[in-house]
């Protein structure tokens, strides 16, 4: 295999590596950080859940429904024993809020092994039909990526083979190498937002930012509030003034320090023989 790789004068050799390199960053790279502008009148139409998935996955999803039924008065929150209460006697129409309630019954107002699955599932299917939301073949792209740019710095290894190896291959070998591990290793999750996706979230950010940094006193929309919890989350609030009101993002934070780890359930459950929380685990 070595010998024809030899037959190619070390220049043009130099040139052709070159050339699909820079074929491969524009492919598989540049062409991924174009601006994609989503539609204005679809990132208007999101609902505070769409959104939230967007900006947090499932868990986002699970806080801002605990959020918009303490806003709409379904839950009661008790400081004493750390519960959210769902309060039967309150009708709502909402089915994500419905299921939350049900499930609230479930853990005893505890927020710990909430899933919501059915909502979040609903949610998903959405943002993936407006095309927000990439499946797994945004993984598969970062695959074929590394097997192309692995391809090449096997080329570029086997010519370094050569009795007289060129600095200029061996540095291709090594970006080559470097691309290649790059988008190989499992950096990228199974799935994400789209770029669309991203920009309506961050589109919604810019236009909140403004009200987090206004005084928590100051009066405040609920529905904007209920956005505000959509894309900051309840763990960047807590740092912030608005911390005093939403008591209920601290304590859901405050249950348990490790809940933004990778979960089972989307709020993390103990694991066996782990201390219980208690109130007074609350700053």
């Amino acid at each position: 295999m070595l010998e024809p790789l030899r037959m190619i004068p070390e220049p043009l050799f130099l040139v052709l590596l070159i050339g699909l390199t820079g074929l491969g960053i524009y492919l598989f790279i540049a062409r991924s950080l174009e601006p994609t502008h989503a539609d204005p009148a679809v990132e208007r139409r999101l609902s505070p859940y769409e959104l939230a998935y967007l900006a947090h996955g499932p868990r986002g999803v699970i806080e801002t429904a605990l959020a918009t039924a303490d806003a709409n008065g379904l839950v009661q929150l008790d400081s004493k024993t750390g519960r959210i209460l769902p309060l039967s006697s309150v009708p709502t129409d909402d089915p994500v809020l419905a299921e939350l309630l049900k499930d609230l019954s479930k853990t005893e107002g505890s927020p710990r092994g909430l899933s919501l699955a059915e909502a979040i599932t609903n949610t998903l299917a959405e943002v993936t039909r407006l095309e927000l939301w990439k499946p797994s073949s945004y993984a598969r792209s970062h695959r074929r990526a590394g097997a192309f740019f692995g391809g090449l710095a096997l080329i570029a290894f086997l010519r370094l083979l050569d009795d007289h190896p060129s600095l200029g291959i061996a540095s291709m070998w090594l970006l080559l190498s470097s691309l290649a591990i790059w988008k190989i290793l499992p950096q990228v999750s199974s799935a994400a937002p789209s770029a669309a996706g991203h920009n309506c979230v961050q589109a919604r950010r810019r236009s909140l930012e403004p009200l987090l940094l206004n005084d928590p006193s100051t009066p405040c929309d609920a529905d904007e509030r209920i956005f505000l919890i959509s894309i900051f989350g309840f763990q960047e609030l807590t740092r912030t003034r608005w911390a005093e009101r939403i008591p209920l993002a601290g304590l859901v934070v405050a249950s348990n320090p490790n809940w933004m780890k990778t979960p089972k359930s989307y709020f993390y459950a103990l694991s066996e023989g782990e201390e219980a929380w208690t109130p007074s685990h609350i700053d």
